[in-house]
């Protein structure tokens, strides 16, 4: 082991005589231990007790400024160097994790288009063999495909990118939607069946724009499921039996109930979202049969008494 240590020192020798060689000068030295020499100093402290020790001088100032530590096998750096160094490693350990998660992630696309094809042919071949596979298991199967997600989405590969892809898609959506309509009250946003639908394709996501075009085609093919625009511009996909009058009776008699509701504590009563439930108050005020406050609290709603009192 070798230790270099460029020192600059003020001292004065233990004896008297000696000093006035030290005195006023401020000399850099370079000492250099060899192993089995002197002993190995853990720290600067140990250092200075172990050199000031020497019976030729005693030390009343003394900076050390440490080069290299070399120990077999293994250097280490200090200062900016050593910082340098400490970030270019942190930085390629980062690279390297990002790619790690890049081939893990194509390694999870692989498998999901394979299970798509796997859940593909399980439908085929329950098609196949109608008459030998009971009722019970056709719906047990085919919970196991949605749970799945969508087992033979619409893409732009199978269809192309023009009307025939958009049409294709409206009639799987159509399939898609209309059981969640049901429970939902026969009507939801456009955001949500954004959601819903991507969720069920896994790894063929569907944009935006295709969605919408997509929904456009829904009532001109006579789907059960349609597109609504309100006059905000809000987006709604609902069901084609969805009445608009009862829709506004609905909200009238819970307005009515209350005495007035806002737009949140409507939608906390019927339980839907509040973007709807302000779009059904606006539609039932639109028809004259809710009228509005419109304070500092916020937008409340109120029956039309002018419409139910002679």
């Amino acid at each position: 082991m070798t230790l270099f240590f460029p020192l600059m020192f003020e001292g004065h020798d233990v004896q008297p005589e000696r000093n006035k060689r030290f005195e006023g000068k401020r000399d850099p030295i370079v000492c250099r231990f060899l192993c089995g020499v002197f002993p190995t100093f853990e720290n600067s402290a140990s250092f200075t007790k172990g050199f000031v020790s020497f019976p030729f001088c005693r030390f009343y100032e003394l900076l050390v400024f440490p080069i290299f530590f070399f120990q077999p096998g293994r250097i280490r750096a200090v200062g900016i160097v050593g910082i340098e160094r400490k970030l270019e490693e942190k930085r390629k350990e980062t690279d390297k994790n990002i790619s790690e998660a890049f081939e893990d992630l194509s390694k999870l696309m692989i498998k999901a288009k394979e299970m798509v094809e796997l859940s593909k042919s399980i439908a085929n071949k329950i098609k196949e063999k109608q008459g030998d596979v009971t009722e019970d298991e056709t719906i047990r199967f085919k919970s196991y495909l949605l749970s799945m997600g969508i087992a033979n989405p619409v893409t732009r590969e199978t269809y192309g990118s023009g009307t025939q892809y958009h049409m294709q898609l409206a009639k799987q959506l159509a399939g898609i939607l209309q059981a969640p309509l049901e429970e939902r009250g026969g009507i939801m946003s456009l955001t949500e069946v954004y959601c819903l639908v991507n969720r069920a394709r896994g790894m063929e996501l569907l944009s935006p724009e295709d969605l919408v075009n997509a929904c456009k085609m829904l009532e001109g093919l006579k789907l059960p499921v349609r597109l609504r625009v309100f006059d905000s511009g809000v987006m709604v996909i609902e069901l084609q039996t969805h009445k608009e009058e009862e829709m506004v009776a609905s909200a009238l008699e819970t307005v009515s109930e209350r005495g007035s509701l806002t737009s949140e504590e409507f939608a906390k009563l019927v339980g839907m979202s509040v973007l709807l439930a302000k779009e059904r108050l606006l539609l039932a005020e639109k028809m004259g049969h809710l009228c509005r406050d419109d304070s500092v609290e916020g937008l409340r709603f109120y029956p039309n008494l002018f419409m139910t009192q002679n």
